[in-house]
């Protein structure tokens, strides 16, 4: 079997309550709406009361699914229970800059 076989037989594309279980074509609609929830809770447009909510009509909007309860939502992470604002934005860069570096390494790219 081909790497790309592998690749395709083990990467399955569909929604994920749980970020870091989610597929590499849903991941960053999960750091958009964390950083939507984010900036709207800085620049005080979302109280921190409403998230839950708000949380659920997102997930349905950019995914499809909603979570039974808010462990499965709103609370599954602990960067806003530990004070970390700001934080998921680096992800996605993160995730977008990653896709060049794979493209050089498999392109066989020695160095200068």
């Amino acid at each position: 079997m081909s790497t790309s076989n592998r690749f395709t037989g083990h990467h399955k594309v569909e929604p994920s309550l749980i970020r870091v279980n989610a597929d590499e074509a849903t991941y960053n609609l999960h750091i958009m709406l964390r950083l939507e929830l984010e900036i709207g809770m800085v620049d005080g447009t979302i109280a921190v009361r409403d998230l839950p909510g708000i949380w659920d009509a997102k997930m349905l909007e950019y995914l499809g699914i909603t979570p039974q309860n808010d462990a499965e939502g709103v609370l599954q992470d602990i960067h806003w229970s530990g004070g970390s604002i700001g934080y998921f934005s680096t992800y996605a860069l993160g995730n977008l800059i990653s896709a060049p570096i794979v493209g050089t390494h498999q392109s066989g790219y020695q160095g200068p």
